[in-house]
């Protein structure tokens, strides 16, 4: 098994966010109001409590936590306030 470079899983990472919001029709179904975590296009956990869902990730990916996508996922409509 190769290890992948840093520019591969950024690239990766990049990916992993698109896939989300070309889907987040769907996620928000499957998931409203929770925290959805994404790797290599696939939701590989979700939670209502990002600390809870980052801990399992902790375990889950030790190597590549940090280049996991996750997304708070909710059927309401955000605005933001810049």
């Amino acid at each position: 098994m190769t290890r992948e470079r840093p520019k591969q899983k950024i690239e990766r990472f990049a990916e992993d966010t698109k896939w989300v919001w070309k889907r987040y029709d769907d996620l928000k179904k499957q998931y409203p109001d929770e925290w959805v975590a994404v790797f290599k296009e696939k939701v590989v956990d979700h939670d209502s409590d990002l600390r809870r869902l980052m801990g399992r990730l902790d375990v889950k990916y030790p190597e590549d936590k940090g280049h996991i996508a996750v997304e708070f996922v909710t059927p309401k409509k955000i605005e933001m306030i810049l």
